[in-house]
C-alpha cells in the first residue's frame, strides 16, 4: 500500500536575536562595563525577568539626525524648541545627534542618559 506522509515544520522567532532576556541582561551589563558606565547610570534589578528600575533620572532627549541629505529634517531649530515645550521633556536637555559620527561606547554612554519619548 502506497502510503504518504506529509510534515509541516514551522519555526517561528519572536525576536530578531537569539537568547532571553537573561542573556540580553548579561550583554547589556558586559557592553556597560565595557563602556564603562557610571555605576550610579547602571539600572537597579526590579521585579521580573528583565524588568529594570532607572537608578538615575534621565537628563537628555535625544533626537536622531542622519548625515544622509534625503533624510534631514527641514527646520531642525524649531523641531527641537517645539519638542522643548513639550511636558515629557520638562526637565532634560535636548541634544541633537548623529550616531555615525561617535565610536560605539560613545553611543552607549548617551543612551544611557537618554530618555525614550
Amino acid at each position: 500500500s502506497d502510503v504518504h506522509e506529509c510534515y509541516e515544520t514551522v519555526v517561528q522567532k519572536n525576536v530578531w536575536y537569539a537568547g532571553d532576556a537573561h542573556s540580553a541582561d548579561l550583554l547589556r551589563r558586559r557592553v556597560w562595563q565595557h563602556c564603562k558606565v557610571p555605576a550610579e547610570r547602571v539600572p537597579r534589578r526590579a521585579h521580573g525577568a528583565g524588568a529594570m528600575a532607572a537608578a538615575v533620572p534621565a537628563d537628555v532627549l535625544l533626537l536622531e539626525v542622519h548625515g544622509v541629505r534625503t533624510r534631514q529634517f527641514t527646520n531642525l531649530t524649531r523641531l527641537t524648541s517645539t519638542l522643548q515645550a513639550q511636558p515629557f521633556a520638562r526637565g532634560l536637555r535636548i541634544e541633537v545627534v548623529d550616531f555615525s559620527e561617535l565610536a560605539f561606547c560613545e553611543q552607549v554612554l548617551l543612551m544611557q542618559r537618554a530618555r525614550v519619548a
